[in-house]
């Protein structure tokens, strides 16, 4: 949340005013107006602080201390089935319905798939219900299985191929410290790994996730591989382009959220603040698209500023939090999330309850998504996950019933 503030800033103070970070409107991207961003930034990580801490209290830490998650062999194996076929089942699902693996013949969002006949855009809080279960399942041992990460990490790359990034992408990483975050975790405790080795390693791995997300950038537009590499050595400029009018410090959907912020500061001093409106109509947007009712319009379609189109794919959490209520709701909106957030967690480890894990573990798949893009995905995956509780509820009553059937009939036999 604050990165992309801290990144403007940069940009500003090293090419004072001669390159930016958003990709339109470079009349509306004043120091002014950074400087309300960058407020935003660390009002926004300070409220996401406090609010995790509160939820945490050190009491809560040191139960949590004394006690590991624990579930049976035969309810691993049932949490490890279901997890497998969930992961499995919709990566290979919205590969298919993407239309296969982006190229020159297949851009990213073209429709040229079959599809799946109907609009179904909740696949991906699915697939990460199921990643969801697999960690549970592997982490039930006392330790994480490498068997498991790796088939949760499978599953992940046949969304990359489809072009995907934001539900994809990012979750291989954090898979991926899970699968090193023992050795890594040795070598910082017996200090074979100085502070600053660390740091250039971090800087290495973000190159190379950043250098991947691009190659999946071009892949999806239909550029082949060896215009990437050639943009990659021959850009003169590094990763500033001229490619929106201006020069641009090249950040991918980081142009575009700050674009959007910029859109938000200016139409709420021109229009006043929405006081709530957008998060009011998360609950008009909740009903499934396949339905196909009319629901309201979410901020990312409105990031425009006299017909100036200032963004496109996405609203920033702080963006919106400051187009409904100023800097404060920069501090409070973050802070609600962060509370309920460590809140589901501490609730799933007194109770020991995997249900709780995975309304934990889902919104934090998926947080990148729900900061960068918009808020609603949180709103989302919560009338998601509600639907499946209700589901499992009323299976598991139907289940008591039928066990207490058969043993009243084996007790009138008897």
């Amino acid at each position: 949340m604050w990165g992309l503030g801290a990144i403007a800033a940069l940009t500003r103070a090293v090419w004072q005013g001669e390159v930016f970070l958003g990709p339109f409107g470079v009349e509306y991207q004043t120091d002014s107006n950074l400087v309300i961003i960058l407020t935003a930034g660390l009002l926004g990580i300070s409220g996401s602080l406090i609010g995790w801490n509160r939820s945490l209290s050190s009491r809560f830490r040191q139960i949590f201390d004394n006690n590991s998650l624990y579930f049976s062999k035969h309810q691993n194996r049932l949490l490890l089935a279901y997890g497998y076929s969930l992961a499995l089942g919709a990566g290979l699902v919205y590969l298919w319905g993407a239309g296969g693996v982006v190229s020159e013949n297949k851009v990213y969002g073209s429709e040229s798939g079959d599809g799946l006949g109907f609009e179904f855009n909740v696949l991906n809080i699915f697939h990460f219900v199921g990643i969801s279960l697999i960690l549970l399942a592997a982490a039930g041992e006392g330790k994480f299985s490498k068997q498991a990460l790796l088939i949760a990490m499978v599953s992940l790359v046949f969304g990359m191929l489809a072009g995907s990034r934001a539900d994809y992408l990012p979750q291989l990483l954090i898979l991926m410290l899970f699968l090193a975050n023992k050795k890594i975790n040795v070598y910082i405790s017996s200090e074979k790994i100085s502070a600053t080795k660390f740091i250039v390693f971090g800087l290495i791995g973000s190159i190379i996730f950043f250098l991947l997300a691009t190659l999946i950038a071009y892949k999806r537009q239909g550029f082949p591989v060896v215009e990437f590499v050639q943009h990659t050595l021959n850009t003169g400029r590094g990763l500033i382009n001229e490619i929106y009018g201006h020069p641009v410090l090249f950040f991918e959907t980081g142009n575009m959220m700050i674009g959007g912020f910029y859109a938000a500061i200016v139409n709420a001093n021109n229009d006043g603040f929405l006081l709530g409106g957008s998060y009011i109509d998360y609950v008009l947007r909740s009903p499934p698209a396949f339905l196909g009712l009319d629901r309201p319009a979410g901020l990312d379609t409105l990031t425009l500023i006299s017909g100036q189109i200032m963004a496109q794919g996405g609203i920033f959490e702080l963006a919106e939090a400051y187009w409904n209520f100023g800097l404060i709701g920069c501090f409070f909106v973050p802070l609600m999330i962060s509370f309920i957030h460590g809140s589901l967690l501490k609730t799933a480890i007194l109770r020991n309850s995997a249900f709780f894990f995975m309304c934990y573990l889902v919104p934090g798949f998926m947080a990148f998504r729900a900061v960068w893009y918009q808020n609603f995905s949180y709103f989302r995956q919560f009338t998601v996950l509600l639907i499946i509780f209700i589901a499992l509820y009323f299976f598991g009553r139907w289940l008591l019933g039928q066990r207490q059937r058969n043993i009243d009939q084996q007790n009138a036999l008897v």
